[in-house]
């Protein structure tokens, strides 16, 4: 089973975390022709962060165990919220809007409004 491997990494995500936020993958290297807002690598590999998070959170439920990472999301979800939320700069990236709406990290009243920028 690679209940273990699975653990060691988020070890090493939670190693890598300064205030619940990550930064160290490749990010939104290359934007779409035209555009010039760049998303920061912080913003996507936090978002990861808090999916695999959330994913550990569902399997502890599954194998009966000790569930340290529904809190860990929540805080990853803050964190990532108050860094970003009101970055409007942020707001003329694609990348940034699409990983919000798709790992969950706006609220879904917040998503019509998102989706439209989109």
């Amino acid at each position: 089973m690679m209940w273990e491997n699975m653990v060691r990494y988020m070890d090493y995500m939670c190693s890598r975390e300064n205030g619940f936020l990550v930064d160290y993958g490749l990010g939104d290297w290359k934007p779409p022709k035209g555009c010039t807002a760049v998303c920061p690598t912080v913003v996507t590999d936090t978002a990861l962060f808090y999916a695999n998070a959330q994913i550990m959170a569902k399997c502890c439920a599954l194998l009966g165990e000790a569930d340290p990472y529904t809190e860990l999301s929540q805080k990853v979800k803050s964190a990532w919220r108050n860094a970003f939320l009101a970055d409007k700069e942020l707001y003329k990236s694609q990348t940034f809007l699409a990983c919000g709406i798709y790992w969950g990290l706006f609220e879904a009243d917040e998503i019509p409004e998102k989706a439209k920028a989109l």
